[in-house]
């Protein structure tokens, strides 16, 4: 076991004093973060799509206003909510 130290470990991680940088949650993989960069890049290209815009003013239009056009081109109101929602989802697909 090395000691924290004097391991690669970030300052905000979860680890104990004695840290085994092999097995440290906070040592993440190259191919670990590729798989999150791609996945982040797929909520995106969803989030952003025209449809999820339409689909998303159809649920809200009538209690938030406008979120798009007919063509599913958003208004200002529509990214605010669109970015929320990536940003929620975002989040949940971390845990």
């Amino acid at each position: 076991m090395l000691n924290k130290k004097d391991c690669d470990c970030q300052k905000d991680c979860d680890c104990q004093k004695d840290c085994d940088c092999q097995k440290c949650k906070c040592n993440i993989s190259n191919i670990q973060k590729w798989k999150y960069t791609l996945i982040t890049s797929i909520i995106f290209i969803l989030v952003i799509l025209p449809i999820s815009y339409k689909l998303t003013n159809k649920l809200l239009e009538k209690i938030i206003g406008k979120i798009c056009n007919n063509n599913g081109c958003p208004t200002v109101l529509g990214i605010i909510i669109h970015t929320l929602i990536f940003t929620l989802l975002l989040r949940f697909q971390m845990e």
